[in-house]
């Protein structure tokens, strides 16, 4: 995926996540970005990303900056139990 304003390819691994070039040159990687982070999308602000859900069903949305690796909470977001099947 790139950004809006950035045409460089991020790709998402079991390693972490990298900033690929478009020329030659080796891929960054984003700094303090744990492997179990999920890469959701590349908005304006930087890398969107999730911890995604734990047991309450409680999943937080992190916007990180892709130099730096500094995140911010973007949002906290509940996933509600399904009813039982009637």
């Amino acid at each position: 995926m790139s950004g809006p304003g950035d045409p460089r390819p991020v790709v998402a691994s079991g390693r972490g996540v990298e900033v690929h070039p478009l020329g030659s040159g080796q891929p960054r990687d984003v700094p303090d970005l744990p492997a179990s982070d999920l890469l959701l999308a590349w908005i304006d602000d930087g890398l969107l990303v999730s911890d995604g859900p734990n047991p309450t069903g409680l999943s937080n949305f992190f916007v990180v900056n892709p130099v730096t690796g500094a995140r911010r909470l973007w949002r906290e977001i509940v996933r509600l139990p399904m009813p039982p099947a009637s």
